[in-house]
């Protein structure tokens, strides 16, 4: 056992990975990482997803589709081979009785960051968060 980052103690736990790899969870990574929002036609995204779920949208007929590149550069202190990871993610919520979230066209980033990471706007109007060798960017959705 060892501490997390909020002081409270972490189990360690062995898995075996698909490829037959064994490591011990929680694993430590060094990454990079890089993601982007953009809108889509909102239908095309409602008919990738399960009925259960509904995409966020980005004004009345769009959907936020993210996409994100992460590179591994050392997993668990080289116990698995560097990687690089490519994901297209839609972020999505159950029906409620209330009206599916709606992002506002104002807003810049609406991705929540680490309180630890300083984050700042580049000259594009992008907000870059490096946390180490952590970097993500994320668009303004206008």
């Amino acid at each position: 056992m060892g501490l997390a980052d909020d002081g409270k103690e972490s189990v360690e736990e062995q898995v075996t990975l698909s490829t037959g790899q064994t490591v011990t969870l929680p694993l430590s990574t060094d990454v990079t990482m890089m993601s982007v929002v953009f809108s889509a036609a909102l239908d095309p995204v409602r008919a990738l997803l399960p009925s259960c779920l509904s995409p966020v949208r980005v004004g009345r007929k769009r959907a936020a589709v993210t996409f994100l590149f992460v590179r591994y550069h050392s997993v668990d202190d080289g116990s698995l081979e560097p990687y690089d990871e490519f994901g297209v993610l839609i972020p999505a919520t159950r029906p409620s009785s209330r009206a599916t979230p709606i992002l506002s066209r104002l807003l810049v980033v609406w991705v929540a960051t680490s309180t630890r990471c300083r984050s700042r706007p580049n000259r594009h109007g992008h907000l870059v968060t490096r946390c180490g060798d952590i970097r993500r960017l994320l668009a303004t959705l206008s």
